[in-house]
């Protein structure tokens, strides 16, 4: 039987912060009070990204918008995140972790499994090495983990959910009935809310009742994904701890704006820079897509959607720039638009759509697309854009603080 360990930071970005800011000689350690993380905009705007115990306490939730935490918590402490010094105290953390494995993947920048399987000798019984890890990140480091403990990494993620913060919990198989099967629905990994109201309609409710459901009908009436979920529910997993990371299989860009955006216009503006930003990313990981999806919400977060396949690779900013703006003008009925975000997916490494008829002009336009990485690899992703983004602000939009907002504004000619 595999030993795999999940280990959670808690309360990561917030966290950070405040080891940051202690370590800089700061005199607040933004854990203690009522604190979330989280960028201000005018009106009261911005998402908050992480909260502390005594906010969460006044009912402050994560991805909720500022002025909402704010009436539940007037009194609530704003840190403005600061993502360097967040990569830094992940980098740290994980560091850390390969000295007890060679097996430490990263499941996010606040979250690693690493196998344990055979470590016994090193590290002694799996609870107490757990534990060892757990004190030492908050001995060297200053913050605190959960680590969980089970034979497979779905059970170990489950685990590292229990009671908060700095502890230790375990899942093993003998574990699951008692332990797991109890707990409601939502609980289990990747359980959505549309499956989880879709499962409670029929009196499923607890991870116990989709465990005792039959495999088979589970699969006919809810598809393959549901029939991932009983397996989970039954402590079923045979993924194993990668430390290198599997290709992606799509790359998004995506903006929620302080000041809505009122029109066609403003909006294509905003889908040419998004494309900018994802051509470089495909740029740098060398590969291509053949769906396209745009979504967007308004101020009442209302949700818009649009997806297409293509036969030939994307990859180039002008084409996805037109498969974006053409799916957008097809739905678009004019109004606000306060979120927009571009998704391309079935990603790969291999050449599509070789052999057309343009291909002559395909090989033209791949030649330009990567001058153009270059240049902006050597001098920077602002050193080379579009006269359209560059006049309307867009060059500014991924950038943060005053510079994004400055662009913004721009774009609404504010």
């Amino acid at each position: 039987m595999k030993t795999i360990f999940h280990v959670d930071v808690n309360n990561a970005f917030l966290s950070w912060s405040a080891v940051n800011h202690l370590t800089e000689g700061g005199d607040v350690d933004y854990r203690a009070i009522p604190a979330v993380v989280a960028r201000e905009g005018e009106n009261g705007g911005g998402i908050v990204l992480a909260k502390s115990m005594a906010a969460k306490k006044a009912g402050v939730v994560t991805g909720e918008v500022l002025w909402q935490a704010r009436r539940k918590c007037p009194d609530l402490y704003i840190v403005p995140p600061d993502y360097r010094a967040y990569v830094r105290a992940s980098r740290a953390m994980r560091a850390l972790l390969d000295e007890y494995s060679p097996l430490v993947e990263p499941f996010s920048i606040d979250e690693c499994f690493l196998d344990m399987t055979g470590t016994e000798s090193l590290f002694g019984p799996a609870e107490d090495a757990a534990a060892a890890i757990k004190d030492r990140i908050y001995r060297e480091l200053g913050f605190t983990v959960n680590v969980g403990v089970g034979a497979v990494k779905v059970a170990a993620k489950m685990a590292s959910d229990w009671e908060k913060p700095n502890r230790v919990h375990t899942l093993w198989p003998s574990e699951i009935r008692e332990k797991l099967w109890p707990m409601p629905l939502s609980f289990l990994f990747m359980a959505g809310k549309s499956v989880v109201a879709s499962f409670e309609r029929v009196g499923v409710r607890t991870v116990g009742d989709l465990a005792r459901l039959s495999p088979r009908l589970v699969a006919e009436e809810y598809g393959k994904g549901a029939l991932r979920l009983w397996r989970y529910a039954n402590g079923e997993d045979d993924s194993p701890v990668c430390p290198v990371s599997p290709p992606p299989k799509s790359v998004s860009k995506g903006i929620t704006f302080s000041h809505p955006l009122p029109s066609l216009a403003a909006c294509e503006d905003v889908l040419l820079s998004v494309a900018e930003e994802l051509g470089y990313e495909l740029s740098e990981k060398k590969m291509n897509g053949t769906v396209v999806t745009v979504s967007w919400k308004t101020p009442s977060y209302r949700r818009f959607s649009r997806r297409r396949c293509f036969t030939e690779g994307i990859f180039y900013y002008a084409d996805i720039f037109a498969k974006a703006a053409a799916l957008f003008r097809e739905s678009y009925r004019g109004g606000a638009v306060k979120y927009l975000c571009v998704t391309v997916s079935d990603l790969s490494f291999e050449r599509r759509g070789e052999g057309n008829l343009f291909a002559a002009d395909d090989e033209k336009e791949e030649r330009l697309a990567n001058t153009i990485y270059d240049l902006k690899r050597r001098y920077g992703k602002s050193a080379l854009t579009t006269a359209r983004s560059l006049g309307s602000g867009g060059v500014r939009l991924f950038e943060r603080g005053a510079e994004r907002e400055e662009g913004e504004k721009r774009f609404l000619g504010l």
